[in-house]
């Protein structure tokens, strides 16, 4: 699925509606945008590389009101940036090392920093960023689904293993994932209370899936399959749903629709966007609101708004944390096609929360300006919150730093646990920093991984590796090793399309093979359609 977003391109103190379509970089032939900050103000997105044929080519772009720019890259061809934080100054997403590799690297990209490498994860998988712009949820090869943040560095989460994390709250706390197997299954995680698998619908599938959580951490929205009633296309139709920690809300659909997803949602939950089929199968945006518990056409909202009738919207893929900017598809009807559109709803809709970033605060809980709270976290002993005079700030007795001897690292930089940073050294060739797959310890890479595959869905049928090694009949696992960098492609017999997930996923849709590089122990997941 790719995600697309937009940026308000007036003053949020309008009261009309207003919209426009996205420009290119320069040299390029597209601009997809793919997050948008609080305000509206800053977008980051990918443009495809004309003439590269590789099908994950692409370069990231930030984009402000004073044109593009280039986020640069790993040495590789493709950089995917997917979300942006609150204030618009931290990117994360996933990008290659080698021009040409389906291996990604997750990244994170600063003004002061560049784009940054923080470990490897799989071609298509999500990775988010929390509002305030300090904690990252992505899928780590060979840990599974994890946050990170520059202190902790990568911890994981108790999701299951082949689930991505699609999206975090705003203070880090909250992660909301996926998992593609058999039924797909929405989850949500918080520290304290783990992982909570979301309801649905019922009456057909059970697949439910989310793709978005409020700033706040407590609204998700997503879509749940359900059991049509009339003689329609597909026999589980999804339905957009919004769930109120771990209450299920149906959404609806527009008139005379019958499928419909949700796929952004503000800060505090109260406004969605998503996509929903009307008269006649058309497929167009939506905006659902809280305070009225309705679906509106956004063709309707622009209504009236001078150049809007050359305009088809399609898609509404998300929208800004204040609820007053959505991003969408839509079709230009002069031209015949589709581009990213800002649609400004003129004024904001919703209360902002602040963060604790935002407030200079780093423990204990503050007011959030929302007539509700925020948690920013507890100090490490000695300190405590509000020792140093500050309320809700670390402070007291001094610092003792950590040693790398003590945290059993012993190459590269790691945090010292008081602000600042420790050199453990380097490593002797052939191992290199991080080799084995412990971070800051010296090792060697593995010559060899596993892929372990498991084949569900249609009886009778198989699922086969190229090269030779896995033939795995639908109902069962198994396993085989090949040299690691092994470029490996699974397929089905008798040409059947798959639904693919784990380490080669193909985004919920079906495909026939699925080609990706091994570069460490994976799993697979091959339903066979």
């Amino acid at each position: 699925m790719i995600l697309l977003l937009t940026a308000p391109l007036v003053a949020h103190g309008q009261t009309s509606a207003s919209f426009q379509s996205l420009g290119v970089p320069a040299g390029s032939i597209d601009f997809t945008p793919t997050d948008v900050n609080s305000d509206g103000s800053v977008i980051v997105g990918t443009s495809l590389i004309p003439g590269n044929a590789f099908s994950f080519s692409a370069r990231g772009f930030l984009w402000t009101a004073a044109g593009f720019q280039d986020l640069g890259s790993l040495g590789g061809d493709s950089v995917r940036p997917m979300r942006i934080s609150g204030q618009g100054d931290v990117v994360v997403g996933l990008a290659n090392l080698v021009p040409g590799s389906v291996a990604s690297r997750i990244f994170r990209w600063t003004a002061a920093t560049g784009i940054q490498d923080l470990g490897p994860t799989f071609g298509a998988t999500p990775a988010s960023i929390s509002n305030d712009g300090t904690t990252i949820a992505a899928l780590l090869a060979g840990s599974g689904p994890v946050r990170w943040t520059a202190a902790q560095g990568f911890t994981p989460i108790s999701v299951p293993s082949v689930a991505d994390p699609y999206d975090i709250s705003g203070d880090g706390s909250v992660v909301v994932a996926n998992d593609f197997g058999l039924v797909y299954t929405a989850y949500r995680w918080t520290a304290t209370g783990g992982a909570v698998a979301l309801p649905g619908l019922g009456g057909c599938s059970s697949d439910r899936i989310a793709n978005s959580i409020s700033s706040s951490g407590a609204i998700t929205v997503g879509y749940s399959t359900y059991k049509s009633q009339a003689a329609r296309p597909g026999d589980c139709p999804p339905m957009a749903v919004r769930w109120n920690g771990t209450t299920i809300q149906q959404l609806g659909f527009l008139p005379n629709g019958f499928r419909s997803v949700a796929r952004g949602v503000s800060a505090d939950g109260s406004v969605v966007v998503g996509y929903s089929n009307t008269t006649g199968n058309a497929q167009v945006g939506f905006i659902w609101k809280s305070a009225t518990n309705k679906m509106q056409d956004l063709n309707q909202v622009l209504a009236g708004v001078p150049g809007a009738a050359s305009w088809l919207v399609t898609d509404a893929i998300a929208v800004s944390g204040d609820g007053n900017v959505i991003a969408a598809i839509a079709l230009n009807k002069n031209t015949g096609t589709f581009e990213s559109m800002s649609i400004v709803l003129g004024g904001a809709t919703t209360c902002m929360p602040t963060s604790c970033a935002a407030q200079g605060k780093n423990c204990g809980s503050i007011a959030n300006g929302c007539d509700g709270t925020v948690n920013c976290g507890a100090c490490t002993a000695p300190q405590t919150c509000g020792g140093g005079g500050v309320a809700n700030v670390c402070g007291g007795a001094a610092c003792t730093p950590t040693t790398c001897a003590a945290q059993g690292k012993n190459c590269g930089t790691i945090p010292d646990g008081c602000g600042g940073t420790l050199t453990c050294g380097v490593c002797t060739a052939p191992q290199t920093c991080g080799g084995g797959g412990v971070p800051n310890v010296c090792g060697a890479a593995p010559t060899t991984a596993t892929l372990t595959l498991t084949a569900t869905g249609r009886g009778g049928e198989r699922v086969t590796s190229t090269p030779a090694g896995l033939n795995v009949p639908t109902g069962s696992t198994a396993s085989a090793t090949f040299a690691v960098g092994t470029i490996l492609t699974l397929q089905a017999t008798n040409q059947r399309d798959v639904i693919w997930s784990g380490v080669c996923s193909s985004g919920g849709q079906k495909a026939k093979t699925c080609m990706f590089t091994l570069n460490a122990n994976a799993t697979e997941t091959g339903n066979v359609q």
